[in-house]
């Protein structure tokens, strides 16, 4: 029975935290601490009962503590403001909808289909039909949160990259959103030619970002539809996907592939930067897992295995599969040769 209540507990638990880190509630606390009244007029919330409760709520969770009227930091979030909290603040963030889309699983049960969960109004890339000429303010906030998740895992990311820093080299990236993984690279790999094929609607915002830090010469932009066919690149030695593949069904995914394909050039490479599970994983034995998988599902998506990637990767044309820890979370890269 216990264990029951400390699991409906720990929902409200996780959306109390995620909503004081998304609303910078620690960042204004600070390392001074700071008076109650104080804290609410910055923060534009109602001083009160509820709001004295959802303090206190923090408190019994160990991510504040209260002393002579003020709040302070603890260690867990001292620690958290001293490293990348920019970086756990966009994670935050982009959890966000999976959490209240978790409010709303009746009709999603009953009838299967994502498109029925509260992501209809997020994930626009899946639920508009002419992607091409969708609104910047339908593709903003996740372009956003994708591009601040590469603080930490673009840099992972790339010690892993199999590219030198003397040799010339072309890659092309679908879904490069903003440009964060395209200017980490282009910053450590000074021979390096970077292409991003994503929506209009981004791209125009990318331009601006990349026109700001000097490297519209070697950041080139192409606005387009990824899974159309007529991909404007060609002959590139390398193909890269960050976190773009699971966010697909197997019959697009493998379209995204098999134009990588195309824009290769013999003996190129495709890499991927996703989520995976080993051979001998156990899913059951991985709540966490479980939960980022199911919310994969919630938009259509998809957690895969190292046997789900090698399949796909044949079946696009692929040889010479491998893959590599990160030694962050469960994400691993793939690479595989055309």
């Amino acid at each position: 029975m216990n264990r029951i209540i400390d699991i409906v507990k720990g929902f409200s638990a996780a959306r109390v935290c995620m909503h004081a880190i998304a609303n910078d509630f620690f960042k204004i606390v600070g390392p001074e601490g700071i008076a109650l009244d104080e804290l609410f007029a910055k923060l534009h919330i109602k001083e009160g009962e509820i709001s004295r409760l959802y303090v206190n709520y923090l408190i019994s969770l160990q991510l504040l503590s209260l002393r002579d009227g003020k709040v302070f930091l603890t260690p867990t979030t001292s620690e958290l403001m001293d490293h990348n909290y920019e970086g756990v603040k966009s994670w935050v963030i982009e959890m966000l909808p999976y959490y209240d889309c978790l409010g709303n699983l009746d009709e999603v049960l009953k009838t299967g289909d994502f498109k029925k969960s509260k992501f209809n109004g997020v994930w626009n890339y899946i639920t508009e039909d002419d992607v091409e000429n969708i609104s910047p303010n339908n593709t903003e906030n996740y372009s956003t949160q994708m591009d601040g998740s590469m603080d930490v895992l673009g840099d992972k990311f790339i010690v892993n990259l199999p590219f030198e820093e003397t040799k010339k080299a072309e890659v092309l990236e679908f879904g490069g959103g903003y440009g964060g993984l395209a200017k980490k690279i282009c910053g450590k790999f000074s021979k390096i030619l970077y292409h991003i094929v994503d929506l209009p609607s981004v791209l125009n915002k990318t331009e601006e970002e990349i026109e700001k830090q000097g490297l519209s010469h070697r950041i080139k932009l192409h606005r387009r539809d990824f899974f159309k066919e007529d991909i404007p690149v060609s002959e590139v030695d390398y193909v890269v996907f960050c976190r773009i593949i699971n966010d697909w069904d197997d019959h697009r995914s493998l379209r995204l592939l098999e134009n990588a394909k195309r824009a290769l050039m013999d003996g190129g490479e495709v890499i991927i930067l996703e989520t995976m599970n080993d051979d001998h994983y156990d899913e059951f034995a991985d709540p966490g897992a479980l939960f980022s998988a199911f919310c994969l599902a919630l938009l259509g998506g998809k957690r895969r295995s190292y046997e789900d990637f090698r399949k796909l990767l044949r079946r696009a044309g692929f040889g010479n599969i491998k893959f590599q820890k990160i030694g962050y979370s469960n994400y691993n890269v793939c690479y595989a040769m055309k």
